[in-house]
């Protein structure tokens, strides 16, 4: 491993030569507004640069139980894009108290994205590295 003031520098010069603009956003509060009948939220959001790694996208196959039965056609089913993504941050760019979780959401190039995992990056001991999933809405 290397010292720590060379993985700063690694972290920084990553930052500075891919690092692109994304926000970190986590539901504070949601609730219900009768009058108006609007799911009302309030977001904490956080701009800050992360370093996208190539995207792992794979085409899935999803059918109904009716494929599995005996001696009946194939009547449901279909193939989408499963995309997930890895992104490391830098763990200097959160606030002090704030622990990122997987009930956050990534927003980045205009899509949408559910942090699924949230680790150590074991290369650079100042980040994390962070698994998201595209969603419906975003992705």
């Amino acid at each position: 491993m290397f010292p720590l003031t060379d993985q700063r520098k690694i972290l920084y010069h990553l930052k500075k030569d891919f690092g692109r603009p994304c926000n970190w956003v986590r539901m504070l509060e949601q609730g219900f507004n009768s009058t108006t009948g609007q799911i009302e939220r309030t977001n904490l959001v956080l701009p800050m640069k992360t370093i996208p790694l190539p995207r792992e996208q794979a085409a899935a196959f999803q059918y109904s139980l009716t494929f599995l039965a005996r001696n009946s056609n194939f009547q449901y089913g279909g193939t989408y894009d499963v995309g997930t993504r890895d992104f490391i941050f830098d763990s200097g760019d959160f606030p002090v108290s704030f622990e990122p979780s997987n009930q956050d959401r990534i927003i980045f190039d205009g899509k949408e994205y559910e942090v699924k995992s949230v680790s150590p990056f074991d290369l650079i001991a100042t980040s994390i590295m962070v698994t998201a999933k595209a969603t419906e809405q975003g992705g």
